[in-house]
């Protein structure tokens, strides 16, 4: 009675049941069962086509097909190419219109052999002189040929560096592009792989200034700094001379980069009068430098002054060194001073710029007015002290003339030959002192004119190390010769103005002219009859707009025509 009772109830579950299931079913539709095929399931040599179809059960609306590959397709039944070697998962999703969803996945599904050769760099993008590694994708055992784009070859390597370095194959002078790749050869199968390296120069940039104005050396990104505090991005900025450190830091695409520094320690300004008080108008100022090490003292910035005798230099350099160089057409009597009114170099007070501007006055020092028919002159050479007479001759050296108080007469410069003269002098006694670093003119050779020697010519000077010597065995009094002597032109290579000098030994008609090299004439400096002594001219290249180059200043006296190359650079 009991299992009639079991039976009767079991049958009523099982009704009610199957009426859920086919009300279910009817109302929803069957439960999907994702499912696919594909052929082929394996290939040698890519490029391998597999074709994939869908056999789920009942009725799929959507598909999501993951190839194993890093690919997808929502096609029903996609065709998909595999290009390279491995063992690929397939993983196929299905939903239907009732938003049922289900998936399968087959391991390992599609096996595709053969030879690889694909690589990774480290990257793309580097700076010259940096490496980049190299790295196969595939561990197989085909070594496969590298092209590194540089123009070497490699046989093998799975894992390696190579460095790289900017060269000139390229359009873009900022960039060297090398094109690198890998080949493997497998009997028949073939494969091929390729990628670009971009290579950018390290930076050097270089501050220049024009003026009041700093500008960059490239045409890249640019960062300023002023003291530390970055202030502006343009190619060039306004300083409006204020005092500091400018820092510019430059990088390219590459994110290569370099650093220059400018510092503008001090506005150096100041007047300069001549040694009755007058203001020195237009004339050349020098600021120079003074390396000890080789005892060379250099020209590093010039300007005129104005017609009130001020001048302006804004610098960078922490001890300097300023002269005023009167030429003689103006200011006949002023000598070529230093500060602080010093007539040598040796004399000569040190400004160290300090942040703000320094003012700086001096004065020039006047020449004794000494008039007459002497004569003096002579060559300056390195003593060549195993032997005796001339050594190597001394150019564009400045020679003094003073008188036995040490009072300055005359000043010139030697020129190429080391040969330098003073005309039109009274009788007295007088001293050769030389502008020279380290020298001691204390030890300077006296030259005597007394009434009976008029001229002194031909004598031999020999420069030691500190001190000035005349060769006396070597010295001879001979009259004066009916011809032009020591043409100088200083300085030379010159930028804006050269003073050019000589000396008559009596009346002579005068042409003095500037040439280029073809012969034709730019300029006449003189054409006249002069009186003999010394003459000095000041020639300004800017005011007839000479451009860079070589050119020749020709001096015609009497029947003597001299010569002399000069080179103008900017």
């Amino acid at each position: 009675m009991k299992n009639s009772l079991f039976f009767k109830k079991s049958a009523k579950f099982i009704l009610a049941y199957s009426l859920f299931i086919l009300h279910f079913s009817l109302s929803y539709g069957s439960i999907l069962n994702a499912n696919f095929g594909y052929s082929p399931d394996s290939g040698y040599c890519p490029p391998i086509y597999v074709s994939f179809y869908d056999s789920s059960a009942p009725n799929a609306t959507s598909w999501l097909w993951r190839f194993g590959d890093g690919t997808t397709s929502d096609s029903e039944n996609p065709v998909h190419v595999y290009y390279y070697p491995g063992n690929y998962t397939v993983t196929h999703i299905v939903s239907d219109k009732f938003g049922d969803i289900d998936s399968v996945t087959k391991i390992n599904a599609i096996k595709i052999t053969g030879t690889d050769a694909r690589f990774k760099l480290s990257s793309h993008k580097i700076c010259s002189g940096d490496s980049v590694y190299f790295s196969q994708i595939a561990n197989d055992t085909n070594p496969g040929e590298w092209e590194l784009g540089n123009g070497q070859i490699r046989v093998g390597g799975n894992n390696f560096w190579q460095a790289y370095t900017c060269v000139s194959n390229s359009s873009d002078p900022l960039l060297t592009v090398f094109q690198v790749s890998l080949e493997k050869k497998d009997g028949n199968c073939y494969a091929y792989s390729d990628d670009t390296i971009l290579v950018y120069p390290v930076l050097n940039p270089k501050i220049t200034r024009n003026g009041d104005t700093l500008v960059s050396s490239f045409a890249v990104k640019n960062q300023w700094y002023y003291n530390g505090k970055a202030i502006d991005t343009s190619s060039s900025i306004i300083i409006h001379n204020k005092n500091g450190v400018y820092t510019l830091t430059q990088t390219n695409d590459g994110g290569c980069s370099g650093t220059d520094s400018f510092v503008l320690y001090d506005t150096l300004r100041g007047t300069i009068t001549t040694s009755k008080g007058a203001a020195l108008k237009n004339q050349w100022v020098y600021e120079l430098v003074y390396n000890a090490s080789d005892s060379v003292l250099s020209p590093v910035d010039s300007i005129k002054t104005d017609t009130g005798g001020h001048y302006v230099f804004y610098t960078n350099d922490t001890a300097v060194y300023l002269v005023a160089v009167p030429d003689s057409a103006n200011y006949p009597n002023e000598m070529g001073t230093y500060y602080d009114s010093a007539l040598i170099f040796q004399s000569a007070s040190v400004i160290h710029p300090k942040l703000g501007t320094t003012v700086i006055n001096f004065n020039t020092i006047g020449g004794t007015n000494s008039s007459g028919g002497s004569f003096i002159g002579g060559t300056i050479t390195i003593c060549n002290c195993k032997k005796p007479g001339k050594g190597q001759p001394v150019p564009n050296l400045r020679v003094i003339l003073v008188d036995n108080n040490n009072n300055p007469v005359r000043q010139t410069i030697t020129n190429k030959y080391g040969a330098f003269a003073f005309g039109s002098l009274a009788k007295g006694t007088y001293k050769i002192w030389v502008d020279y670093p380290h020298f001691d003119n204390s030890l300077a050779p006296v030259i005597n004119l007394p009434a009976n020697t008029t001229i002194k010519k031909d004598l031999l000077f020999l420069l030691y190390p500190t001190y000035l010597q005349l060769d006396t065995t070597t010295t001879s009094i001979n009259q004066v010769a009916n011809s032009a002597t020591n043409l100088t032109v200083y300085p030379n290579p010159f930028t804006s103005a050269i003073t050019i000098s000589y000396t008559l030994p009596q009346n002579q008609n005068v042409l003095l002219t500037l040439t280029d090299i073809t012969g034709k004439q730019i300029a006449t400096l003189a054409n006249e009859t002069q009186n003999p002594g010394q003459h000095i001219y000041t020639f300004d290249a800017d005011k007839y707009n000479i451009p860079a180059g070589m050119y020749f200043i020709k001096l015609v006296a009497g029947n003597e025509a001299i010569e002399q190359k000069i080179v103008r650079i900017r």
